[in-house]
């Protein structure tokens, strides 16, 4: 047999075997395109990309450096998106918290069309790192041994006094002015804030709004600002409030209850709406509330601006463990409590020229009469 002369019909078996491949792959992909052109004018729905977020640091006033993660709004709002700022819980029993804890609620309400800030506060998750000698020119440490080298990290567990706890709200003051760069980048509208706390964090938040309708140095338009004018500050941003599981206590100790009903009925009678949620069998939630809910006007009593309180029956959970509780309803509920109170703009899109150099934050300012 000759071999050679087979080989020629060999080659040319290849070709076509593979031509026939060929075609059958470009076939195929033209089905894909189509189907694909079809899906898309037929409205089926194709899994979203990802919700995107990016991670920030800022410096407090006292020299912490917090670090977060911005979530613009997905729904292309940009200037328009109203901003929502999650407050992880703190306190001895959550000192390994971190804004980690809530977990897919960031691309939420993402999704829902808010810009969204999640941050760690001092002492937890990634915000540890000080400017050492701000923050000990500030806070010079007890020490035995004064040769002893000072830490350049903190942590919430070395956190023995009230105080320490307290500077917290300088923590938010750095957060909102770095919210308010992004507001002048039309990337979000920071006139238009809610704040979401969660056990102690509600007290900081409760603490920081105050702080921003009280301080001077918080004037929306600082360097505008002529001495003939009211002053205007900060805490008109400030629309709504979530508070899950509130409480009276921070760190370990108790602060007086008449401070806690008494920022609220400030904030209140400068119309910031509130929902607050709890267990009605957490003795301790139920009982400041109840004190507290005397001095404040409720939806039952009033519709306008007031207090959307949700007790929830025959349960003491708290905080995030209430709000992810698929039987209560309380997530779906607080995402329409924002979405009701943030969707008519508090003041339509402008460039933000607040004070970018706060002082820190006035503990004898908070806790004073209103």
């Amino acid at each position: 047999m000759d071999v050679g002369r087979l080989q020629p019909p060999c080659r040319t078996k290849g070709r076509m075997n593979m031509t026939r491949t060929c075609v059958r792959l470009l076939t195929i992909l033209a089905l894909m395109g189509v189907l694909g052109a079809w899906s898309t004018a037929a409205g089926v729905q194709t899994h979203p990309a990802e919700p995107v977020s990016e991670r920030f640091t800022c410096d407090t006033a006292d020299g912490v450096k917090i670090v977060g993660e911005f979530y613009p709004d997905a729904k292309g709002k940009g200037e328009r998106a109203p901003c929502v700022v999650l407050l992880h819980p703190v306190g001895p029993a959550r000192n390994s918290s971190s804004r980690a804890d809530f977990g897919r609620l960031p691309q939420l309400l993402q999704q829902e069309g808010f810009a969204v800030v999640v941050f760690d506060f001092r002492g937890h998750g990634e915000s540890v790192e000080i400017d050492m000698p701000r923050y000990y020119d500030l806070y010079p440490p007890a020490r035995a041994n004064p040769n002893q080298p000072l830490p350049n990290r903190i942590d919430n567990r070395d956190f023995r006094q009230i105080a320490e706890w307290v500077r917290m709200t300088n923590d938010l003051t750095a957060v909102k002015v770095w919210l308010n760069k992004q507001n002048n980048l039309k990337k979000c509208n920071s006139h238009n804030v809610a704040l979401v706390g969660v056990e102690q964090s509600t007290l900081l938040g409760l603490m920081f709004a105050v702080n921003e309708h009280r301080d001077p140095n918080r004037a929306l338009d600082f360097a505008g600002q002529r001495m003939d004018q009211e002053l205007r500050l900060e805490g008109e941003d400030l629309v709504s409030a979530v508070w899950l599981t509130p409480t009276d206590r921070l760190g370990g100790e108790r602060i007086d209850p008449t401070v806690f009903q008494a920022g609220l009925q400030f904030l209140q009678a400068r119309r910031l709406n509130l929902m607050a949620a709890f267990g009605e069998d957490d003795q301790a939630a139920r009982d400041l509330w109840n004190r507290t809910q005397t001095s404040l006007r409720t939806r039952e009593r009033d519709a306008e601006r007031g207090a959307l309180v949700r007790r929830i029956k025959g349960t003491s959970l708290g905080g995030l463990r209430l709000l992810e509780h698929p039987t209560f309803g309380v997530q779906k509920e607080m995402v329409q409590f924002l979405t009701d109170t943030l969707q008519t703009p508090n003041m339509p899109w402008s460039e933000h020229r607040g004070n970018q150099h706060p002082s820190l934050v006035n503990a004898a300012r908070i806790f004073g009469a209103p």
